[in-house]
């Protein structure tokens, strides 16, 4: 059995890159392994601030492009 990526690679040892690079296989089954724990809980830590914004900035979009449509009331 291959040793998880970031073992293989010390230079990108503790990265969310990791998980984009080897997609769930890592992080699958019963429970997370502390490595992928680690790694999840930083990156929604890290992008929240960013999905916020984003989510207003796109329902704020929605809400006006409804309120100046004729069919909605």
């Amino acid at each position: 059995m291959r040793p998880p990526p970031w073992r293989r690679n010390p230079r990108r040892r503790g990265s969310l890159h990791t998980l984009y690079e080897t997609g769930l296989r890592y992080i699958t089954g019963a429970a997370l392994s502390t490595m992928s724990s680690f790694l999840v809980l930083r990156g929604l830590k890290r992008t929240l601030t960013l999905r916020m914004e984003w989510h207003s900035t796109t329902a704020l979009a929605i809400a006006q492009v409804r309120d100046g449509h004729s069919a909605v009331g």
